[in-house]
């Protein structure tokens, strides 16, 4: 599935021109046969058939996008706030360079290693400071997943898909001593691949 980016308005639109599509067969055909009968002519015009099957495949091809923007993810707000620093500090294209992808990731590991430093000073209590570090570690690591041109947003999903069938043979979570929950017997590997870029030219 393509990947569109479409405000509401817009989205009204289309539907919009779609109801329009479905309707113009029989009005046109109406429009056309009044002409005709104000100049004298006699008997019907038969436009419709002709008229539904152009329009139908239009209408059909119109659908199936509505439908694809429909179906797609709504934007996660925090990704499209990253997506606009970067683009405001010129940042927003794909890496080309390994050393592009190693800048942003020591990025990561820096705040990283900031966040275990301030959770531990906190004695593992919520902090002004521990909550800076989290959202600096999420802006960094979304920084990250656009610097390698991968879709963040659609595999965030599909992780989440992926983390939902990891429940027990009887429908209950199985945890690990310390709490962790563990995959059960249906578990279902994401699949990730299609959230990568179709094409990537890197350069030492």
């Amino acid at each position: 599935m393509k990947n569109y980016t479409l405000t509401e308005k817009q989205l009204g639109t289309l539907k919009k021109t779609l109801d329009s599509m479905l309707e113009a067969p029989g009005k046109i055909e109406t429009e056309i046969n009044d002409e005709y009968h104000a100049e004298g002519g006699e008997g019907d015009i038969e436009l419709r058939g002709t008229l539904e099957v152009m329009f139908g495949d239009l209408g059909r091809e119109l659908k199936y996008l509505i439908e694809d923007v429909e179906n797609q993810p709504a934007p996660i707000q925090w990704v499209e706030d990253v997506k606009e620093f970067r683009r405001l500090y010129r940042l927003n294209t794909p890496a080309k360079t390994k050393k592009e992808v190693w800048t942003q990731f020591k990025c990561v590991r820096e705040e990283l290693s900031e966040l275990f430093d301030e959770i531990c000073e906190s004695d593992f209590r919520p902090s002004v400071k521990v909550l800076d570090g989290i959202c600096d570690l999420l802006f960094t690591t979304v920084g990250l997943a656009l610097v390698l041109d991968c879709d963040i947003q659609g595999a965030f999903a599909e992780v989440v898909r992926s983390n939902l069938t990891k429940l027990g043979a009887d429908g209950k979570p199985i945890y690990r001593e310390d709490g962790k929950v563990l995959k059960g017997p249906n578990f279902e590997e994401p699949k990730l691949k299609p959230f990568l870029p179709k094409e990537a030219s890197w350069n030492a």
